[in-house]
């Protein structure tokens, strides 16, 4: 059972007539958080949902998304419990990195030579 979360923070600012300055969050910003949200999901299921905070503007029912986040459940029951952490690694150089598709590469070539037909010409 899990419970994930990623906030969505303001990345631009709106100047009203009298002067106020709103931090917001932009349509895209948005939108880009929710979609990351939804391509998690098709790939390990559960669901979501967004919770926004708004700011009313100087204009009459309108207001801004000051604040987002979305929450992710591995499904309707789960409970919040830590995320585990795991402590750094070291990246491969460049050369382990080779040598691993290497043999990786030397492998799949033994597999096909097994698999292929001894003469290809008698078959004919």
């Amino acid at each position: 059972m899990a419970i994930r979360s990623r906030a969505i923070r303001p990345d631009t600012v709106l100047e009203t007539s009298d002067g106020r300055v709103i931090e917001c969050v932009s349509d895209e910003a948005f939108v880009r958080g929710v979609v990351d949200a939804a391509t998690a999901i098709t790939l390990v299921g559960g669901e979501m949902r967004v919770v926004v905070q708004r700011q009313a503007t100087e204009f009459a029912n309108e207001a801004v998304t000051t604040a987002a986040l979305i929450e992710w459940r591995n499904h309707t029951e789960a409970k919040p419990q830590p995320e585990p952490h795991v402590g750094p690694r070291e990246m491969a150089t460049y050369e382990e990195s080779e040598a691993v598709r290497d043999a990786f590469d030397d492998e799949a070539d033994a597999r096909a030579d097994e698999t292929a037909p001894d003469d290809v010409t008698a078959a004919a």
